[in-house]
């Protein structure tokens, strides 16, 4: 498989010295949690600072997944990498992937997942806790999805009074849970 290398990163992590598979595999960090060891392998997922971009490496080692299309396993992070660009080309905003590759090792199956931190970003469980607080003639994003009492997804208000913010709204015709 060929690595996915985002454009936008390249010259930063290039920079660094870490555009490949080996070089973040290699590259020393403490995890930020404890390593999940399930699956028959392990997870771990580090943050990396470079040039005031942060970013979260998730690097796994047979840590598989099985479905009727993986029957015999896949990185959980191949999933995870899809439906990353899967949200991007439907214009929903999610994670940004800067690097995705896969290898097999001596008979061990190696994912790497490097994707943007979401520093600056709200939450849409603490934008729900401070719903009523949020004023009605504030710049909305249109909702994505089913409406449930709760967005599923937004799209990115570039008009928001505070900058990396989004903020949700139901469509007019529905009325907001309690």
């Amino acid at each position: 498989m060929t690595d996915f290398l985002a454009a936008e990163d390249r010259a930063l992590l290039e920079r660094h010295g870490l555009g490949t598979f080996d070089a973040l595999w290699a590259k020393q960090l403490e995890a930020v949690d404890e390593p999940n060891t399930a699956r028959g392998g392990w997870s771990s997922v580090f943050r990396l600072d470079l040039e005031g971009q942060g970013f979260y490496l998730k690097r796994q080692s047979n840590y598989l997944t099985r479905t009727f299309h993986a029957p015999f396993g896949e990185p959980s992070f191949a999933r995870e990498f899809r439906n990353i660009t899967r949200y991007q080309k439907m214009g929903i905003p999610a994670l940004q992937a800067a690097f995705f590759g896969e290898r097999k090792v001596d008979g061990e199956v190696r994912a790497i997942l490097l994707t943007r931190a979401l520093d600056g970003w709200d939450d849409l469980d603490s934008l729900l806790q401070r719903w009523s607080d949020l004023s009605d003639t504030r710049p909305f994003c249109r909702p994505v999805g089913n409406w449930r009492g709760a967005c599923t997804a937004c799209v990115r208000c570039t008009a928001a009074s505070t900058p990396n913010t989004f903020s949700c709204r139901p469509p007019a015709t529905v009325t907001r849970r309690s």
